[in-house]
């Protein structure tokens, strides 16, 4: 098939290193693979004189080199910032629009520019509420999205969606990290300010846990206020570190906390099983689909005593009992590959594709 992607600028975001993966996957596959983006909008000035100010610089740095490029995926960037036209893309048998502000450029495009496919990824990320999103989810023939909850926050909406769960995968992680020392009173977790990532109820989970077991909090992301560590101190921050090191630090922990209220998928879940770590976790995301299946314990979203309560039952397990829980985690994580997701996606896309047929044939 011919298959092309709609996308934003290139970036480093998760939801585009998924695109990236699922590009590389369909090329392996043997299907000819486009991704099409919109040109970033160039800063208004006031932006621009901000930035020089805030930075001391005038010239802005080039930005680093985007997952497309580092998967090595065909991609190209239109002129202009405001979506893309039909002249933009070539005539394929499917379009995929990955970003709910794609969806707004595909009035634009003929019917043999290809079926319509919404990869329905993003859903979490700040601003994005349902009023925004709701429209968008009859926008195409055909939606993919990443997790049982997605599916049925998109079905509670809109119950005559057709749709096909592709689950993310992850990547092997090195046996030498899997190797390395853990520490038996170390839980860990994604720290984020905006206030739907529930890092607020992991601080005072923890400060309630550490009544009744010696736990400590090592976190990496953002840098949390002096407010949540007046909650819990025990906390070790490293900021904003490399892939490997955040490997590294999900194979230290003895669990990983994911007190999610809202979330697309939620790769911390996957990352930190596939290092053997337990997940404490809601079910946001794919909470349900991985944690309740063995991958850790499920708690309630905003549930900080239940949340505390599975943090001391983490924290005193026996060697035996912890190692259980570890080998399941990372059994569940890595039994499943980039290569599975990739041909239930492509089977999605040739289901969207030969029905598209069947209508055209109808009418």
């Amino acid at each position: 098939m011919r298959i092309t992607f709609l996308s934003p600028p290139p970036n480093l975001s998760g939801g585009e290193r998924v695109i990236a993966i699922y590009a590389r996957e369909l090329i392996e596959l043997g299907h000819e693979v486009e991704i099409v983006c919109n040109r970033k909008a160039t800063p208004s000035l006031k932006s621009r004189l901000k930035r020089i100010v805030a930075t001391r610089r005038v010239l802005e740095p080039p930005p680093p080199p985007s997952h497309y490029e580092n998967y090595e995926v065909p991609f190209r960037i239109v002129e202009h910032s405001n979506g893309v036209l039909d002249s933009d893309l070539p005539d394929a048998d499917v379009v995929i629009a990955t970003y709910w502000r794609t969806t707004h450029w595909l009035p634009k495009i003929g019917r043999e520019k290809g079926s319509t496919v919404y990869f329905f990824q993003d859903y979490g990320a700040p601003g994005q509420t349902w009023d925004l999103l709701t429209p968008t989810l009859t926008s195409c023939g055909h939606m993919i999205t990443l997790c049982q909850w997605l599916a049925d926050e998109v079905l509670k909406r809109e119950p005559n969606t057709s749709l096909t769960i592709v689950r993310n995968a992850v990547d092997p992680v090195d046996p030498a990290i899997l190797k390395s020392p853990r520490n038996p009173r170390q839980f860990g977790l994604v720290y984020r300010k905006t206030e739907s990532k529930g890092c607020s109820d992991a601080f005072r989970a923890m400060a309630l846990a550490s009544e009744k077991a010696p736990i400590e909090l090592v976190i990496f992301g953002e840098q949390p206020d002096e407010e949540q560590l007046a909650v819990f101190d025990r906390v070790e921050s490293l900021g904003r570190i490399d892939e490997d090191q955040i490997l590294k630090t999900y194979a230290a922990c003895r669990g990983w906390l994911f007190p999610s209220h809202l979330e697309g998928f939620g790769l911390p879940i996957l990352e930190a099983m596939s290092c053997g770590t337990p997940v404490i976790g809601t079910n946001a995301g794919a909470g349900s689909d991985l944690i309740d299946a063995g991958g850790g314990i499920m708690v309630g979203v905003g549930d900080v005593q239940a949340t505390a309560e599975a943090i001391v039952q983490i924290a005193n397990l026996d060697d035996s009992q912890w190692h259980r829980r570890s080998e399941q985690a990372y059994r569940l994580a890595n039994e499943y590959t980039w290569q599975d997701a990739g041909k239930l996606f492509e089977a999605a896309l040739i289901h969207a594709a030969s029905n598209s047929c069947q209508f055209e044939a109808a009418k």
